[in-house]
Parts: C-alpha cells; sequence; structure tokens
C-alpha cells in the first residue's frame, strides 16, 4: 500500500546535465586545491556536491516511502557499496604510502585522521584541531573527507525523520522547510564570531542538503511533468553564480554563512531547469558527463596526493613555478586512479546487490579505522625512523614552563592567556603581545627573575598587541575591540608596572607576510583603512601612553618568517623522494627573510625616531648570520613550526636578552 503523503511520481530519470554539474564542482575544488590563486572560490564546488547529493538520494528515499518498500539494510547497502570501496583504497594508500614517506608525528597525525575519517567525524575532529597552533590544513591528506563525513551524519538521521513525518498531510514539507531554515539563519547568525565551528558542524550544513531534497520533493509532487523552471534564463543565471563565486568568494569570507547562497542557488536553478534549457544543455557535455561520472574517486586522490607532495617537498611550494611541473601531476594520478577505480572497483562492486558486500566492506572500513587508531596510539612507531631525530615540541605555547597561569581574579575579559609568577594585582614586568610573545614567556620571567622583578604576560592569538588595535576575524567588518589588548595596558598604568615589553608578528598585519595576513582597525579610528597607517598610530599610541605613564618600553622585533615547517624539512625520512634543500641548510636566504618584513621595520623605524627612550631587541641578530636566517643550529630545532621559536629557540635567544 502506498503512502498517500508522498507521491508516488519518481523524478526523472539519468540526467546526464547533473553529472555535468558534478564535473563542474569537482573540477573547481581539484584547481583550487593545485592553484588556488586561479581559481579562488573553488571549495564552493563542495556546496554543489550537498545540493545533488540530497536531490538523488531524497528523491531515491522519497519514492521508496511512497511505494512502502524502504528498508534501512538496503538503503545502507546502497550506501556501503556506492561510497566505500574507493574510500578503503585511498586509505590503504594513505597507510602504506605513509609508512615509507613520513616522519613519526606525521604517521602518528595520519593514523588519528584515519580513524576520524572512517568513523565519519572527521568533520569535528579537525574542528577540535583548528586551534591556534594547529598545523597547516595543506598538510593534513584526509582533510577534504569533512564533506564525507557531514553526508553520512545527515543519511543517518534524514531515513527516520522522513519516516516519522511522511505520516501526516504536509508533514513532510514542513519538516524540511523548518529544518532549512533553522540550519540556514544558524549559519548566518555563527559564522562571523564562528567561522572554523560554522564551517564544519552539521548544523549549519544541513540547509544544503536539505535545499536538494526540497527540490526532490517538489519534482515528486507536482502534477505537471515539466521542468520547475522553464525559462532558459534560469539555467544560465545558474552558471553565471556559479563562476561569480569562483573569482569573487576567497578564504577571507566568512562562510558559509551568505556567501553560501551562491553556489546552492545555482545549483537549484541548474536542477530545477529543464535538461533541454540552454546552460543544461552546456553541462551535458561528453567531456564533463566522463568526469562527473569520476568525480567521487577524483575528490578523494586528489587531495591525498597533493598533500603528500607538500609534505615531502615543501620547498617546491616557496616557489610556486617550480611545483607546477610536481602539481600537474599529482593531477594527472589522480585522474588515473579516480578512472581505474570507477572502472575496476566501484562498478562491479555497486552492480553486487548483496549485502554481504556491504557487511565486508563495512568490516573492512572499520578495521582500516582502527588500524589507524593503533599507529595513533603507537606514536607512528617512531622506531621506523629512528635516527631521524624530530625534536620540536608539539605542547601548546602558552604553556610556558614554570610559569603558573593567572588565577581568575587577575584575566581580562578581552585577553586570551594569562600567566604569571605572582598572583597579585602589581607586576614589575608586563609583556603584551600575541603568541609571539608568549613564546618569549618563560625565558623572559627567567631572565626578570635573575633581577628579583615579578612577571606576568597578556597575550591574544592573531592580536598586534597595540593599544587601541582590533582586529578583523572571520572577515567581519566590525572590530568592536576584538583582541585589543587595550585593558592589560590600561592595567599596567594603574597598578604601577615599571616595564612592559611588546612583542607580535606584526608583519602578518601589514599584509606583508607571504603565509598570513590578517586585517587591522584603529578601534578610535574607523576610517584609517590602511594596515601600515593603523600599524603606525597605534604604535605611536602605545608608545605615547606608556611613556606619559613613566614605564620603560622594550620593543622586540618579530623573528623571521622562515616559510616551511622545520619538522617536516629538516629530517631524513625513511624514504626521501626529493632532494630538499632544506635537508642541507634548514634556513632560508637573509633576503627572503628582510623582504618579508621590509614594510613592518620602516613602519618601525619611523615611529621610534619620535621615541629614542624606547629600548629594541632584535632576534635576527642571532638567528640569522650574512647569507641564511636558520631554523635549527647543532641539530637543534629553534622554531616549532614556520614562525614560532621552539622552547630551545626561545632559550637560544633569550640568552642574548640586554634590555
Amino acid at each position: 500500500m502506498k503512502n498517500p503523503h508522498i507521491s508516488d511520481h519518481a523524478p526523472s530519470g539519468y540526467r546526464p546535465d547533473i553529472d555535468g554539474l558534478r564535473a563542474i564542482a569537482v573540477l573547481s575544488v581539484v584547481l583550487f586545491h593545485a592553484f588556488p590563486t586561479l581559481l579562488p572560490g573553488g571549495f564552493i564546488g563542495v556546496d554543489v556536491f550537498f545540493v545533488i547529493s540530497g536531490y538523488l538520494i531524497s528523491g531515491i528515499l522519497f519514492k521508496e516511502f511512497s511505494e512502502k518498500r524502504f528498508s534501512y539494510l538496503d538503503f545502507y547497502s546502497r550506501r556501503a557499496r556506492r561510497i566505500l570501496p574507493s574510500l578503503i583504497l585511498m586509505f590503504w594508500f594513505a597507510l602504506i604510502a605513509g609508512w615509507f614517506l613520513l616522519l613519526s608525528g606525521e604517521y602518528s597525525t595520519l593514523g588519528k585522521q584515519i580513524f576520524s575519517s572512517a568513523f565519519f567525524f572527521q568533520n569535528f575532529a579537525l574542528f577540535k584541531e583548528s586551534g591556534y597552533f594547529d598545523i597547516s590544513s595543506n598538510l593534513k591528506p584526509l582533510l577534504h573527507l569533512w564533506s564525507l563525513a557531514i553526508e553520512e551524519q545527515f543519511y543517518l538521521i534524514w531515513p527516520p525523520l522522513i519516516a516519522l513525518f511522511c505520516r501526516k498531510k504536509n508533514g513532510l514539507i514542513a519538516a524540511i522547510l523548518s529544518i532549512s531554515v533553522f540550519s540556514f539563519v544558524l549559519n548566518v547568525l555563527r559564522v562571523t564570531d564562528f567561522p572554523t565551528h560554522t564551517f564544519f558542524v552539521p548544523q549549519t550544513r544541513f540547509w544544503e542538503l536539505l535545499t536538494g531534497a526540497l527540490l526532490a520533493w517538489i519534482s515528486l509532487n507536482r502534477k505537471s511533468r515539466t521542468a520547475l523552471f522553464q525559462s532558459k534564463f534560469f539555467s544560465i543565471a545558474g552558471l553565471a553564480l556559479f563562476f561569480f563565486g569562483f573569482f569573487f568568494i576567497n578564504e577571507s569570507k566568512s562562510f558559509p554563512g551568505w556567501w553560501a547562497t551562491l553556489p546552492v542557488l545555482g545549483s537549484t536553478l541548474i536542477i530545477g531547469s529543464s535538461p533541454q534549457s540552454t546552460g543544461n544543455r552546456i553541462l551535458s557535455n561528453r567531456f564533463l558527463i566522463q568526469i562527473g561520472l569520476i568525480s567521487y574517486p577524483l575528490y578523494l586522490w586528489h587531495w591525498v596526493l597533493l598533500a603528500f607532495l607538500r609534505i615531502l617537498s615543501p620547498d617546491a611550494f616557496l616557489d610556486l613555478n617550480s611545483s607546477i611541473p610536481a602539481r600537474l601531476l599529482c593531477i594527472a594520478v589522480s585522474f588515473v586512479m579516480a578512472l581505474l577505480c570507477y572502472r575496476w572497483i566501484e562498478t562491479p562492486i555497486r552492480r553486487k546487490p548483496t549485502r554481504k558486500w556491504a557487511i565486508a566492506l563495512v568490516v573492512a572500513l572499520f578495521t582500516t579505522g582502527l588500524m589507524g587508531r593503533i599507529i595513533q596510539e603507537k606514536n607512528g612507531f617512531s622506531k621506523r625512523t629512528a635516527g631521524t631525530r624530530q625534536s620540536a615540541e608539539t605542547k601548546h605555547l602558552v604553556q610556558a614552563p614554570g610559569i603558573p597561569e593567572c588565577d581568575p581574579s587577575l584575566r581580562l575579559p578581552t585577553v586570551e592567556w594569562c600567566m604569571t609568577n605572582i598572583q597579585a594585582p602589581s607586576v614589575d614586568v608586563m609583556a603584551i603581545g600575541d603568541s609571539h610573545a608568549s613564546m618569549y614567556a618563560a625565558e623572559l620571567a627567567e631572565y626578570y627573575k635573575k633581577q628579583n622583578r615579578t612577571f606576568r604576560l597578556y597575550a591574544n592569538g592573531d592580536s598586534l598587541g597595540l593599544y587601541d588595535a582590533g582586529t578583523l576575524m572571520g572577515g567581519g567588518a566590525s572590530v568592536n575591540g576584538i583582541r585589543s589588548p587595550n585593558a592589560a595596558f590600561d592595567q599596567a598604568v594603574s597598578n604601577g608596572t615599571k616595564t612592559v615589553i611588546l612583542a607580535s608578528r606584526g608583519p602578518i598585519f601589514l599584509g606583508s607576510s607571504p603565509t598570513k595576513k590578517i586585517r587591522i582597525k584603529d578601534i578610535h579610528d574607523p576610517a584609517a583603512s590602511s594596515p601600515v597607517a593603523v600599524y603606525e598610530s597605534t604604535l605611536e599610541k602605545t608608545f605615547s601612553l606608556l611613556k606619559k605613564a613613566g614605564i620603560e618600553t622594550v620593543f622586540i622585533y618579530d623573528d623571521p618568517d622562515v616559510l616551511f615547517d622545520p619538522n617536516q624539512s629538516c629530517f631524513k625520512r625513511p624514504v626521501n623522494l626529493f632532494d630538499s634543500e632544506m635537508l642541507t641548510t634548514c634556513g632560508i636566504g637573509i633576503e627572503k627573510a628582510t623582504s618579508q618584513q621590509k614594510t613592518y621595520r620602516e613602519s618601525v623605524t619611523r615611529v621610534l625616531a619620535n621615541h629614542p627612550e624606547v629600548k629594541t631587541f632584535d632576534p635576527m641578530n642571532y638567528l640569522c648570520d650574512s647569507n641564511t636566517c636558520f631554523a635549527m643550529k647543532d641539530e637543534i630545532l629553534l622554531y616549532r613550526d614556520n614562525n614560532h621559536l621552539s622552547a630551545d629557540g626561545a632559550t637560544f635567544v633569550g640568552k642574548h636578552f640586554n634590555f
């Protein structure tokens, strides 16, 4: 007996234009990952996949529920045969390649990613890992599986929800609309203040899958068999929205947020148009159809290969021209692997409609996931890389040894980190800044302890660390003192602090750092838009404030960004595929180091000209010689990543403190 509240009309049969749409989605993602400057908004291809998936799979579910023949076992068996064969093969490629190519810490991280990906909570794992000192996302071989995790989380709860709401007339459409609106509004409300959380969690992404489900419901329940959108204009408009998004959306935007409506609306217009519409006929091109058919394995393979390339040959990615052939080779291999997976693995297994195959695949998947967990617990089998010493510590930088965290009464609402060696309001010496201040905390505390002076650190991640300087986070336009250290300066002035030390990663705020850029504003002069003008005005305010209060000021210049991760670049691997220059020098040329700080140091020099009372300290005098700035000396890593000094590095520099 059929369900009277769901139409028994299935959506139209195979649509080549949807495979073409898949091709556009996967090609945009691949191009973005390989050449991000070519297609800065290519990552929105994932949002297109969400809509397509919601449309096709919901259409099947609605039809089966309407005919009273839905089976949970059959549904999840189909899902297993569809997504697991290529996924498991890719996992084992990563495990085997990682055994021979990765250092122990990297292999342990890979094991962790395989565990979270195999059990489909990679999105949550990535969100929890996305702290200030997390490794670069480019170095996570399974980063891209966050989207697959969201899809499977959706399809874990979607069939039961359909079963619940389809019992009543209009219950299903009401559920689709209400959940979609809730998910979309939550996404818009949270994306500015919580961009990482909003990007990765399912509740702010479900509206994209449900948009596809809404299209499927409309197709099933319309009396007319014609397309939802009759005008040829709509399909062209859909394509236009994609290409606008590809070039005008970038990683600085608050995404998903309102920006995600571009790929979602574009997908809606194309899927809702007739296959004979102009835009849909373009997508029905035979070349695009063939790419669409292999889009899933292509998505799986391209990123893991590019990530391994970045890990194994990071110096190639410092010179974009020299890495172009390597990246093109990765893309070519991805296409070959995708084609082989589709032809010889996915298609034969998908045609075996027995549950035994699905059970075997699930067992293989979970076994692989548990293997990843063992690798993580065994620290990447460190004996495997004996002789390839890795000494840079991975602990959080602000956990400075010997310096307790501040009591709650000493914490400031706008300051993230507080560490002190005296739990009292007054302190002799205060360091204010960001993580580049906190990395010196232990050495500064020890330096002043020898002078019988008390010490406290107030710092924020991604903070300029200057008076009235606000940081624009998440692509938003509001400053409102976000990450402003004003409260720390006010406390220093009011509580009789005698010395204030200023240290921060200045170049990233002036746009001169090649690895990271953050926008800043003067919170009392929001009209000022030039980063240089904002930096110099807030530095001037800070020096003047401290001078007026009679507080000694010490300015620590920023250390050079070495542009690579020494943990992965300065040690021989079990098998070395590339002859990396970093293995011999473990540093960068002095010209590169000075050029990236040129604008920053010129600004500091101009402001210091009016403040001869300010003492300065330059770590480049000790980290660099006349040719090279070093990340390692005498087999000791001085950096823990591309820009933060390790504990050993801070000790090495701290020996030269002479304020």
